[in-house]
């Protein structure tokens, strides 16, 4: 068996300044025995304004859409009691907050 390789590479746009770049986000090369090395990025620098931009919240996106609801009607105090409820920590709502910034559902 011959040494393969898998690469995902995305065109990402910075939500900030619309800056667009092509990066390799994942990769798997696996050798002759079967086993694999794996390389990804969770985020990418913007080169031209500097942000820090995630790579892949679109994964999260079935646990955002509870919070969503919340946010849709403008409660926050509902959706602070649902998170302290279920003890999700402040991370789910920061990735939330940085998934609107980069879909650019926001107001």
């Amino acid at each position: 068996m011959d040494n393969k390789r898998q690469i995902e590479i995305k065109e990402l746009t910075c939500p900030f300044c619309d800056y667009k770049e092509f990066l390799t986000i994942r990769a798997e090369e696996f050798n002759e025995n079967g086993h694999s090395r794996f390389f990804g990025i969770d985020y990418w620098d913007c080169p031209k304004c500097g942000a820090e931009n995630d790579v892949g919240l679109e994964n999260f996106e079935g646990y955002f859409k509870i919070f969503k609801k919340f946010t849709e009607i403008n409660d926050f105090n509902g959706l602070l009691k649902f998170c302290k409820k279920i003890k999700f920590d402040n991370f789910m709502l920061y990735s939330l907050g940085k998934y609107y910034i980069q879909k650019k559902e926001f107001k």
